[in-house]
């Protein structure tokens, strides 16, 4: 995941430090609330670089937590979409090695059986 820093500048000639700081402030607290937000399954694709099929099996599985989901209505329909936590992607995101991981296992067969219960 690439980080970008954005340098912002604006002019106002009539506003004070006080008035600043108070704009500031509002600012830093929307993007806080944002980046809490839970991500759409196409956001995680794309921050993960993973495909549609491989976050729905880490999904059903439980190896990719999920944060719920959120219903909408399309016409006369309601669509539902999935929600992940923004926190355990982040984190993923810079443990590339753990997605790695994840698609040896899914091409080992040994894995993919499941394991006869004891007897």
């Amino acid at each position: 995941m690439v980080q970008r820093q954005v340098r912002v500048a604006i002019t106002c000639p009539d506003a004070t430090e006080e008035d600043i700081l108070r704009v500031c402030a509002i600012a830093e607290q929307r993007l806080m609330r944002l980046q809490q937000e839970p991500l759409t399954a196409k956001m995680v694709e794309e921050i993960l670089g993973i495909t549609g099929a491989e976050r729905r099996r880490w999904s059903k599985d439980g190896r990719l937590p999920n944060a719920g989901h959120a219903l909408f209505s399309q016409g006369r329909k309601q669509v539902g979409i999935f929600l992940y936590p923004p926190d355990a992607i982040r984190q993923l995101a810079k443990r590339l090695d753990t997605i790695a991981d994840w698609r040896l296992r899914d091409k080992d067969p040994a894995f993919n059986r499941e394991t006869p219960p004891p007897s």
